[in-house]
Formats: structure tokens, sequence, C-alpha cells
């Protein structure tokens, strides 16, 4: 476990209490305007609170059908987009978690400030 705790400030909700084992998974994806160019998303990791089996994400790591299709739906909606690339994953304990309503830009956000004590780190090539 590392010393001091590291705080990660996220774009989306992710409640997750104190004392919480997690893991995070980043992923890259196609952000270029006229042509392909893949960058990672720092601020959108899909969070897995091991305690629970809760997974919070950002809704573009999924496949389209997720997007567009409320109630009742077939269990392909869970699967990932293939325009997305993990990038590397980290485990580690909820050591805080602060969930904060923002203006951005003339528009309300959610951001999630969550401290943890970093566990392992895996590199994805």
């Amino acid at each position: 476990m590392g010393t001091e705790p590291v705080v990660y400030v996220f774009h989306h909700a992710a409640p997750i209490p104190v004392g919480h084992r997690v893991e995070l998974q980043f992923f890259e994806r196609d952000t270029g305007f006229f042509s392909v160019e893949y960058s990672e998303q720092l601020d959108m990791p899909l969070i897995r609170d091991l305690d629970t089996g809760i997974e919070y994400a950002p809704e573009w790591l999924f496949k389209r059908e997720a997007r567009d299709h409320l109630g009742p739906s077939s269990p392909r909606v869970l699967e990932m987009s293939s325009s997305v690339r993990p990038t590397r994953a980290l485990t580690g304990t909820v050591v805080a978690c602060r969930v904060v309503t923002g203006l951005v830009a003339a528009d309300w956000t959610v951001f999630t400030y969550l401290t943890l004590h970093e566990e392992e780190t895996r590199i994805y090539r």
C-alpha cells in the first residue's frame, strides 16, 4: 500500500463508502475530428466497487444500443464499445469520497473526488 493517499477527480458520480476496495480501469477513445486519434480519458474511468460489485462508468464506454434504449433490454447493452481500448487499471482502498455538483461552461455537472490508498497498478500495452 502506498504511503500517501491519492485524490482522483472524476467527471461522473461514484458515491463509494469509505473503507471499500475499488478498481479503476482507464481507457482511451477516439477523440479526433478529421482522423482517428486516441487519447486516454483520465477523468472518466470505469470504477468498480469490489465490495458491492457496483460499477460506475461514463456512457461512451458501452455500445451505442445502451444509450439508445431504456427499459428491458438485451445483455448486449452491457458490452464494451469496440471503439475504446484499456490503458491501465489500479486497485485501492477508499479513504474519502466527495460527490460535488458544479457549474462548468454554463452547464451543471457532477464530479467525484475519490481519495485512495493505492495497492496495485497494471499498465496495458
